[in-house]
């Protein structure tokens, strides 16, 4: 899909893509402050070599969240970027003048 024959639903399209991806970057941050907290919460609390083994993997399983959703969200921004700008102030074409200039191009 070529930027310049982008209409304003398109551009609408990928901003919603755009905000859907940090939706689910901050899914990903919430469950590895989740994972890290309970983690931290069962090594300080209970005493118990099994639970504190436990609170580690659970700490590390938290960064490791945190970096697969790094990863994705980085990607995926990449991504929506390269189809198209997600700034609809620069968007003044109607989808009328859209269909106009494909026209005219063909």
């Amino acid at each position: 899909m070529n930027k310049k024959n982008l209409i304003i639903r398109d551009h609408l399209a990928v901003n919603r893509t755009a905000l859907a991806n940090e939706r689910t970057f901050l899914a990903y941050v919430r469950t590895s402050i989740a994972l890290v907290a309970g983690g931290f919460g069962l090594i300080k609390f209970i005493k118990d070599l099994t639970y504190n083994l436990l609170g580690w993997i659970l700490v590390g399983l938290g960064i490791i969240v945190l970096i697969i959703g790094t990863i994705r969200f980085i990607k995926t921004k990449k991504s929506v970027n390269s189809i198209g700008c997600a700034k609809i102030n620069n968007v003044t074409e109607t989808k009328d003048e859209s269909r106009k200039n494909l026209n005219k191009e063909k």
